[in-house]
């Protein structure tokens, strides 16, 4: 819900690709040194109050010392991170965001309805209006449905791979993960990078990230076969944190590149689902074949299958015809119409669908006369006239007609 709302305003903040390009950045690497900051103060207060767990066998007085130790430091880390929230957000959402007027006033006909109803029935007019005209969008999900339950699944596998196989200790683990953590800045960083050197194709700098986490991923199923790899673990653990870093942040501003505005809350729901629809299936995966005896390596080596997936799903952005995107929609970017390609903009006004650029243009095309002779001349019905067509061109979303 949180990661719904707060992706929601991404939008709102710039038009421009370039500066959008570095807030992407930012805050991906934002979240990640926020991570290892919080980490550090959890282990550090920990370790400061003799709390650090071992792995030493013993008798069950020190087991069971040392399952109090651990459920103290997780009481702990919640105790912080609620400090945290209750710190940072009051002032985020509270103080730093004004007012802002709603993207769309409900008619009569649709307060005759539950708002649960309302947002059932629009949900399905935005999926089905994204599967059939916004192919980019539609692929992009796609991706994602693949490439995020890997990424998520990462950590939680690597820590059962690491301590089963390589036999790391509580210390090591978390070394990795530290590392991990610490490569996704420089990831965040070189993903703008990427993305600024192709013209701001983010997709390029996402398929870029995926390819290191292939790359990643069969170097650990080939080498990572037993005790005694820390130095390598190390290194491996670094590529996973690169490739995880560049592709947050690079799905961001492809994200924010083809989704049509005026639809931003319902459309980063529809992101986040896609993001967490099959977060099960990696972990189900990898437990079934633990189960049946099969290396764990071999286990890790299935994330490959989904990174490979996304990875074609991006090639199928690329391949599809742009869509109405944040930078295009909002700085009036002319988009070449195909020949025999209707543009009729009463068909969206039935459907309550998003209009499109073609759209606007038509009724951009069609003031620009009315708009250079209210210019000229001091006519105030024209000069009423610009500013209906004005609205018209700027809207994003009409009511729906239920």
């Amino acid at each position: 819900m949180y990661v719904m709302i707060s992706y929601s305003y991404l939008p709102d903040l710039t038009t421009d690709k370039a500066i959008m390009n570095q807030y992407t950045k930012q805050f991906a690497a934002c979240s990640y040194v926020s991570m290892v900051l919080y980490t550090a103060i959890v282990v550090g207060v920990t370790a400061a109050l003799g709390l650090m767990s071992n792995n030493d066998e013993g008798d069950e007085q020190q087991e069971q010392d040392q399952i109090d130790n651990e459920v103290a430091t997780a009481r702990l880390a919640q105790s912080v991170s609620f400090a945290l929230c209750m710190i940072g957000l009051p002032v985020a959402w509270g103080c730093l965001f004004g007012k802002r007027p709603p993207l769309r006033i409900l008619t009569e006909q649709d307060q005759q309805l539950s708002l649960c109803w309302l947002g059932l029935i629009q949900l399905r007019n935005t999926i089905r209006e994204i599967w059939n005209r916004h192919l980019r969008l539609k692929w992009f999900y796609i991706s994602i449905m693949f490439s995020d339950p890997a990424i998520m699944a990462l950590t939680i596998l690597a820590i059962t791979f690491l301590t089963d196989t390589l036999q790391f200790n509580a210390q090591q683990n978390g070394t990795a993960m530290l590392i991990m953590m610490l490569a996704a800045v420089p990831g965040a960083y070189l993903g703008a990078w990427i993305t600024k050197r192709t013209n701001h194709n983010a997709v390029l700098s996402s398929m870029v990230a995926l390819t290191i986490l292939i790359v990643t991923t069969i170097l650990v199923a080939v080498f990572l076969d037993g005790p005694g790899k820390q130095t390598i673990t190390y290194i491996l653990a670094a590529g996973w944190g690169l490739g995880t870093g560049q592709k947050w942040a690079s799905d961001r501003m492809v994200l924010l590149l083809v989704l049509p505005p005026g639809q931003n809350a319902e459309l980063m729901g529809i992101y986040t689902f896609f993001r967490q629809v099959l977060s099960w299936l990696p972990p189900l995966v990898f437990t079934i074949l633990n189960e049946e005896g099969v290396q764990q390596r071999y286990g890790m080596a299935t994330l490959i299958v989904y990174f490979v997936l996304s990875f074609l799903a991006c090639i199928q952005i690329l391949r599809s015809k742009p869509d109405v995107g944040i930078a295009d929609a909002s700085n009036g970017v002319d988009i070449p119409e195909e020949e025999g390609q209707e543009n009729d903009c009463t068909e969206d006004v039935e459907r309550g669908t998003v209009l499109t650029v073609k759209s606007k243009q038509e009724h951009f095309r069609s003031a620009s006369p009315v708009r250079q002779r209210a210019e000229d001349g001091d006519d105030d019905e024209e000069k009423e006239e610009v500013k209906n067509v004005k609205t018209v061109v700027e809207s994003v979303r009409v009511p729906k007609k239920i």
